[in-house]
């Protein structure tokens, strides 16, 4: 039976490597836009974007499982805060992960849609591409210092 280390270090673990995964996923936009701008090769890079966001996915979806399967005797008594707030912090990885989402939407919308680069449309891709990988980095800082 894993003890209460286990459970944290598990949980640590999972929330580093989805929170890298994000990064991966966010940081692709700026790229998506140039290369598309340039009227450059940027399907690739949709998939690339699709493949990280699909990857945030199956972690997250681990990190519920871990969350949701464990009990006292996992979770121990250190860290019962976490075990009387489950439906919270499922909550919370749930939200983190619309960013994630959101990433991939906006690629596919920008192929969807192609719009010209001189147009409103691509400007406010470009704005929410730079808003993104912005939060992304504040949430890893927030993350890194808690």
């Amino acid at each position: 039976m894993p003890s209460d280390t286990d459970f944290e270090a598990t949980l640590e673990a999972k929330t580093v490597t989805y929170l890298e995964q994000l990064v991966d996923c966010t940081e692709r936009l700026p790229p998506l836009l140039t290369a598309y701008a340039e009227e450059d090769e940027y399907e690739a890079i949709i998939d690339q974007i699709e493949a990280a966001e699909t990857d945030c996915d199956q972690t997250r979806r681990d990190i519920t499982a871990l969350i949701a399967n464990a009990g006292t005797r996992e979770i121990g008594l250190l860290n019962t805060p976490i075990n009387l707030n489950q439906s919270a912090l499922l909550d919370f990885y749930k939200q983190l992960d619309v960013v994630a989402n959101h990433t991939e939407r906006i690629a596919q919308e920008l192929a969807m849609l192609q719009p010209a680069p001189t147009n409103d449309s691509y400007e406010q891709f470009r704005e929410m591409a730079v808003l993104i990988v912005e939060m992304t980095q504040v949430l890893i800082l927030i993350a890194e210092n808690s």
